[in-house]
């Protein structure tokens, strides 16, 4: 017989890395930190060159849609 077991680790790896990928190919986005046991990433992108929007259909896109959770003030 055959035995086949999943990692719930390994599968909650994959989909960071998916979620992490789709928000790293958005133009002007510089870093991306996500943490999806808490369901939640955080994005530093050029406003000039990319939107929240933007952001959220990416993720949307690759099968795990979001919303905005909070917005910090702009870096100068």
């Amino acid at each position: 017989s055959t035995r086949k077991e999943s990692s719930a680790a390994s599968d909650v790896y994959k989909r960071q890395i998916t979620v992490k990928a789709a928000l790293n190919r958005v133009e002007g986005v510089t870093s991306v930190d996500v943490r999806y046991e808490e369901r939640d990433a955080t994005v530093t992108f050029d406003d000039e060159k990319t939107t929240v929007e933007a952001l959220t259909q990416a993720t949307t896109n690759a099968g795990y849609p979001s919303t905005l959770k909070q917005s910090q003030a702009k870096q100068e």
